[in-house]
């Protein structure tokens, strides 16, 4: 594996995150996102081999839950408006919409990409897969979870037309 020529991680904890085997022999030229989780108290590692993006482009952490919060989105923000960088129309949206799921409790299934039904006070479990998340011991505050979407019968369950393809064709442009 080496680093991809696609570019790097502008604001995330490490510079190199992509990642394309250059073995001439080999016939997989997939990007691979490696980097660690969002929430700082799971230390896992995102693998974009294993997880599914949330709806605002960001991989799906297979140990927590976690995606992406308000306040990350207004940090690439205004980091982006320091440095002078490209500011894409999608993370301004984010961030004017409180998109970011975690201060609104929302996660979603790293497996099939689902939102996850909050079973209990911070446990949330997939109604398609065994997967669970329980984050009851991060005491994740939650100033936006009036902003929660109402769950409707159209939900994505999993079983919508989405290949697994369209994962890649989003690149998170910020």
């Amino acid at each position: 594996m080496y680093p991809s020529d696609f570019g790097t991680g502008h604001f995330a904890a490490y510079t190199v995150v992509r990642f394309q085997c250059r073995n001439d022999e080999c016939e997989n030229n997939e990007e691979i996102y490696l980097n660690h989780c969002l929430n700082g108290q799971c230390n896992n590692i995102i693998d974009s081999r294993i997880s599914k993006r949330c709806d605002n482009g960001l991989f799906i952490c297979d140990s927590c839950g976690s995606c992406c919060s308000h306040n990350m989105l207004e940090r690439r923000l205004s980091n982006l408006k320091l440095t002078g960088g490209y500011i894409h129309d999608n993370l301004v949206k984010c961030v004017n919409e409180k998109l970011g799921h975690l201060e609104k409790g929302e996660y979603f299934c790293y497996k099939c990409k689902s939102e996850m039904t909050e079973i209990s006070n911070d446990i949330f479990q997939c109604s398609n897969c065994d997967v669970e998340y329980d984050t009851t011991k991060y005491n994740f505050k939650r100033p936006h979870i009036h902003l929660r979407k109402q769950k409707t019968t159209t939900e994505n369950i999993g079983n919508d037309n989405e290949s697994d393809d369209d994962d890649d064709d989003f690149d998170f442009p910020f």
